[in-house]
């Protein structure tokens, strides 16, 4: 159970002010994780991703001014990741986002100095979103052939997302789409909507198979509609 700074929260989660209500605070604390910066193996935010449901929360990226520096790109690049596989708002620390005009401004924080950064959030900030509005499915009735992946889905009906994932990815992984549990279309569409990476894209005995390139550090968020 995670503890909590009384001296800096006011409003005490529900559940830890409490005995005998395990489940509000499991909540709680499975919908504040701060770990977004941690490693993390597959699986590993499979109960926060349980226990909000379909709901989106955010996963914090830790406190960058307590660090004294900024976070690298490839800290930003893996926490993005991370948090869009699992369908949930990676925030940072307000001051990342400060412009120069801003009284706090610190240029070695800031991401105003720092475009690869920008570029990550541009690539990453439309999918994430869209997959949040979408709603968290828990089967995705979709199957890979790689262990060292995982798969979520996002959305039914004529907008479906899937989002494919894993600390250590093969160069590319097979994804096997169940055309009749999605209901999908008889010529549905695929494109892979983060950084436009190419799919292949064949018949299968279930319905499709894509065939998609994978990166370290990076998530394919594949649009079907």
């Amino acid at each position: 159970m995670k503890v909590y700074g009384w001296s800096k929260i006011p409003n005490r989660p529900a559940g830890q002010m409490n005995g005998g209500q395990f489940f509000l605070a499991s909540l709680v604390a499975g919908g504040w994780q701060e770990g977004s910066f941690k490693p993390l193996e597959l699986g590993g935010f499979d109960f926060e991703r349980m226990v909000v449901g379909r709901k989106s929360y955010r996963i914090s990226s830790g406190n960058i001014l307590a660090q004294k520096v900024g976070p690298s790109v490839e800290s930003i690049k893996n926490a993005l990741a991370k948090t869009t596989a699992y369908g949930f708002a990676c925030p940072v620390q307000f001051q990342y986002f400060y412009p120069p005009e801003h009284p706090d401004y610190d240029k070695d924080i800031s991401w105003y100095t720092k475009p690869e950064h920008k570029a990550l959030w541009d690539k990453y900030e439309p999918a994430n979103l869209a997959i949040r509005l979408a709603g968290w499915e828990p089967v995705t009735y979709a199957y890979s052939n790689s262990q060292a992946v995982q798969l979520q889905r996002f959305g039914r009906g004529e907008t479906i997302y899937l989002t494919v994932w894993g600390p250590e990815p093969p160069a590319s992984v097979e994804v096997e789409v169940d055309a009749a549990k999605l209901e999908l279309s008889e010529t549905p569409s695929f494109s892979e909507i983060v950084a436009d990476t190419p799919m292949k894209i064949a018949k299968s005995p279930r319905g499709w198979k894509l065939t998609v390139p994978m990166e370290k550090n990076m998530t394919r968020v594949i649009k079907i509609n």
